[in-house]
């Protein structure tokens, strides 16, 4: 099991967590959020988000990922922690990959984070830091990453990916900070976009609902779902978690 250790935020293995605590592993995956359980493991798995994947699969051919910033924006439950995540997964190391929301970010936490950056991974491969609701992120660290990306972009700090998480309406507020403009010039945006996704998050949710015995509705009203809830997947997955579909 992984869970959140140390205090940079970092996920570590604990062996043998579950069996202390006196809960089975099946136990351990039925008791977590749908959208935690069923949250994309692969680009394969990713609904829509066609463009993100092409400049994904654009990098992938040509070099990969590293020393590079990237600002992933969307609206709330689109997949923009799943899409940084799937690029930690894929072009940084795993066990070398930091996550913290923005507004927890403090100057000593980041300079520890970097502190690691010193050393090689066991994979060779980048470390990562995720930075979540980074709209969020005081005026101080806005200016403090200002430099921080142009030694990142330089490989002054070593094999590095940084990923910013960002809604849409945060986004926004964002760009009416100080310094944000230079800030974002430094990143490369990917937007998180489902043209035409009512029917694809419908039959997903509907396989999730029937996997879990949720399910009880036809596929018309899973549609219906998708556009109350405006293609915010885990909106709808907590719909069906509440017996909304049953």
């Amino acid at each position: 099991r992984l869970i959140a250790g140390g205090h940079l935020g970092r996920f570590v293995a604990v062996p043998g967590a579950n069996a202390r605590k006196g809960i089975t592993k099946r136990e351990d995956k039925m008791q977590q959020a749908l959208y935690e359980k069923y949250r994309p493991k692969t680009w394969a798995e990713l609904i829509g988000n066609e463009k993100a994947k092409s400049v994904i699969a654009f990098r992938r051919e040509h070099g990969g990922i590293c020393n590079e910033a990237f600002w992933v924006k969307g609206k709330s439950g689109s997949g923009k922690t799943c899409i940084a995540r799937l690029i930690a997964a894929e072009f940084g190391d795993p066990m070398q990959t930091v996550e913290i929301p923005g507004p927890d970010l403090s100057a000593d936490r980041l300079r520890e984070v970097i502190s690691s950056w010193g050393y090689c991974t066991w994979s060779g491969k980048p470390h990562v830091l995720i930075v979540n609701e980074a709209h969020l992120l005081t005026k101080l660290m806005i200016s403090r990453f200002l430099d921080l990306l142009e030694q990142i972009g330089r490989g002054d700090l070593g094999r590095v990916i940084v990923l910013f998480t960002s809604t849409l309406k945060g986004d926004k507020l964002f760009e009416e900070q100080l310094d944000s403009a230079p800030f974002k010039s430094r990143c490369i945006e990917l937007t998180t976009i489902y043209q035409n996704a009512a029917e694809p998050f419908a039959k997903r949710c509907k396989e999730i609902a029937m996997a879990e015995r949720m399910d009880g509705k036809p596929l018309e009203a899973y549609i219906q779902l998708a556009k109350d809830c405006e293609n915010n997947f885990r909106m709808m997955l907590e719909t069906i978690s509440a017996g909304g579909m049953s």
